[in-house]
């Protein structure tokens, strides 16, 4: 699918699947019919778009970007309902909760702003300070009552959605982490950054995440060998008595 004139950053699926949204340097995001493989609509921001995400509900897209704004997009009528704005630097990254009601963002002026639509309008309730550099990647828990941050600082913050409440930072990464996921059951997180390591953390389900264990993958070469990729890496897994193992592995 070609229509971009500069570098798609990111992507995401619809709900539903049936429609594809990328974001780009070219100042757009373009929403794709899987179906026909066409561009649908185009949507239009001041400056290049970082990220892009679909409310569950499939009927709004958030974008956000180098404009210091966030966008909420009625994609049946293909019009901006409202422009979010506070962020004092650029935003890297943005997320919706499960259930649609909250919003969270992650921007370089190194803040995580939980947004809420409980009034009917996206307002910030709550701003998150304790990162030192620009904040990357933002994601919700299974459950929506926590929120996970990964920044330049080499750390990943998990926050309590309903106090603003720093539960963990999680400190093993030795350059800039670039990403972070929750596992579906809500029990790991993962991360991976500019230390060329995928580290997965063990968490608690409750209130208060205790990072016991954490697993680091570094991947170290992928050579090609015949009709086949092997993908080599050490896996070392980190226990709280300070103990660990390595064990290589092919795949």
């Amino acid at each position: 699918m070609y229509g971009h004139t500069s570098i798609v950053i990111a992507l995401a699926f619809s709900p539903d699947g049936q429609f594809l949204a990328s974001a780009s340097d070219d100042r757009t995001v373009k929403l794709w019919d899987l179906t026909t493989a066409e561009c649908v609509q185009t949507l239009e921001h001041a400056s290049c778009v970082w990220s892009v995400a679909f409310h569950p509900t499939g009927k709004t897209l958030a974008t956000a970007g180098e404009d210091n704004t966030i966008k909420l997009w009625n994609l049946e009528t293909g019009c901006c309902v409202q422009t979010l704005k506070g962020h004092q630097h650029w935003v890297k990254a943005i997320a919706f909760s499960p259930e649609g009601q909250r919003l969270v963002s992650g921007s370089f002026d190194r803040t995580v702003k939980l947004w809420d639509l409980s009034t009917g309008v996206w307002m910030c309730v709550m701003t998150l300070l304790g990162h030192t550099g620009f904040v990357t990647s933002v994601a919700f828990s299974p459950k929506g009552d926590r929120v996970a941050s990964s920044s330049y600082d080499q750390t990943v913050k998990i926050w309590d959605i309903h106090t603003g409440k720093c539960l963990d930072t999680l400190k093993k990464h030795t350059n800039r982490i670039w990403s972070i996921a929750f596992h579906p059951q809500g029990h790991l997180i993962a991360s991976g950054g500019d230390d060329h390591a995928a580290r997965v953390w063990e968490v608690a389900t409750d209130s208060v995440p205790k990072p016991y264990k954490d697993t680091e993958m570094r991947f170290m070469a992928s050579p090609i060998v015949g009709s086949k990729t092997f993908l080599l890496a050490d896996m070392k897994i980190e226990q709280s008595n300070g103990m660990s193992t390595s064990m290589p592995r092919n795949s």
